[in-house]
This record gives structure tokens, sequence and C-alpha cells, in this order.
């Protein structure tokens, strides 16, 4: 009965000890993220997927852009997009103001799932890892909100229930 009991102390004491290490990583996402505000991001070259090798300027698109980073291994990011594809079907959200950079996968798996998932909003590969370094993305999905002068406006990191009606004023 003890040996139960004092298993039981353990285990709840390891999910204490978990969850205040996700309290605090996520606490320090934000803090992170936040100071970004208002800076300028610079230009750099992101590549299109299935854009037959093009690079395309990042001050080419025209703000304000909603930036998406994401992982096929991502879960949150999956439900996200899927979520901005319905938008765009309803045309809730204009898709040239949506920039989807993936961090982690082989441009052919992520055409394969693009087909797969009918998503037709432009995805776009960091190959240098710029982008993400400029604002600072630690976990997957974060939206980067861009506005008119390629400032930004605000950083988030998890699934928002707001993403939509955000995006939708971006129209």
């Amino acid at each position: 009965m003890e040996a139960a009991v004092n298993a039981k102390r353990m285990i709840n004491s390891l999910l204490y000890l978990m969850i205040a290490v996700l309290v605090v990583r996520n606490g320090l996402i934000f803090f992170g993220n936040s100071e970004l505000e208002g800076q300028r991001l610079e230009d750099l070259i992101l590549n299109q997927v299935g854009g037959e090798g093009m690079g395309r300027r990042l001050y080419s698109f025209k703000p304000p852009i909603a930036i998406f980073f994401w992982s096929l291994s991502c879960p949150p990011c999956l439900f996200e997009l899927g979520r901005i594809q319905s938008a765009i079907n309803n045309e809730e959200v204009n898709p040239q103001s949506i920039l989807a950079v993936n961090v982690s996968d082989s441009p052919e798996t992520i055409a394969l799932q693009m087909a797969k998932r009918k998503w037709n909003f432009p995805v776009f590969i960091d190959s240098s890892n710029g982008l993400s370094k400029q604002l600072k993305v630690q976990a997957t999905p974060t939206v980067a909100y861009i506005d008119s002068e390629f400032k930004v406006s605000t950083v988030n990191t998890g699934v928002s229930p707001l993403l939509i009606n955000r995006l939708s004023k971006m129209k």
C-alpha cells in the first residue's frame, strides 16, 4: 500500500514538473516574440514549392501579410492550414496575403501533401533559415503578422481561435 502511495506521489511530482516546464517554455516563446514587434524585416529570398526553383524576394509580396511557419510533423500546423484552406475556399481570406513557410520538410514531400490536401495557397521553404531566425521561430505553428512597411505587428505561437478572423481583415 505504501509503495503505491509513493508511486502516485512520484507520478504527480513528475506531472507537475512537466507542466511547469511547459509553462516556462511557452512563456519564454511568447516574451521572446513580443520583442520583435515594430522591427522591420530584412529582405531575403524564399523558394516556392512547385515554383521550378525560382526564388522570390520577401519584399515582392504586397503587405500586409501573415507568415505561417509550419511542419508536416506538427498536427496543430496541419489543423491550422486546413482552416486556412477552408477560409480561402469560402473567400474569407486572400491566399496572396499568406506565406506558408515550411521549416523542416523536403520540397517533394511538401508538394505531395499539398496535392493530397488540396491546398491552393503559396508554400515556401526558408532554405537559409533567414526568415525563421529573424522572427526567432522556436516552435510551430508560429504566425507573424507583417504590416504595410514590412514591420512585425504581432507574433503568435500555437493554435489560435482568432487566426481566420485576423487573416480575413488582411484581404
